[in-house]
């Protein structure tokens, strides 16, 4: 069965949170994923943490083949480059995520003391499609929590 991007609406506008911090430890973003986690889970709203140290025109997802039982582990094979982040939250039919988005903004900024994050609407329809697709291409660690399933709808058909 094939079905058009059309057909598939998302629950509501999906909001990222840019970080302008790049050069970041898996650490540091273990730290960014608890405190978005922290200002989602407030609101009721779900959320995307992902960590990438590869370009995405050049991202391939390879399966790992060790000779060991179960599903084979991920790599991330391309061009590399210095490690970022990409978050993204989104609400429900009747909650909107830009109220957790900014107050996560104003408390990396606050820790920062100079502004190092801004939030973009990326829609609710094509463009969050593209957007969800272009993060989980170059997941290297992927963190995500509450009802929405990102990787479901990240997959353009």
């Amino acid at each position: 069965m094939k079905f058009r991007l059309n057909d598939l609406k998302l629950p509501a506008r999906i909001y990222a949170v840019y970080l302008f911090e790049t050069g970041l430890t898996e650490r540091e973003f273990l730290a960014i994923a608890a405190k978005l986690r922290y200002y989602a889970n407030l609101d009721g709203v779900s959320w995307l943490a992902i960590y990438s140290t590869t370009e995405s025109q050049t991202a391939q997802n390879k399966p790992q083949n060790k000779g060991k039982r179960g599903r084979p582990k991920k790599q991330i094979c391309g061009k590399k480059t210095r490690s970022h982040c990409h978050l993204s939250l989104v609400g429900t039919k009747t909650k909107s995520a830009y109220n957790a988005a900014v107050r996560f903004k104003e408390s990396v900024n606050k820790k920062s003391r100079r502004k190092v994050c801004r939030v973009v609407s990326k829609g609710d329809q094509f463009d969050a499609r593209i957007w969800i697709g272009y993060c989980l291409k170059q997941a290297d660690i992927l963190r995500s929590g509450g009802d929405f399933d990102f990787q479901c709808e990240g997959i353009i058909l």
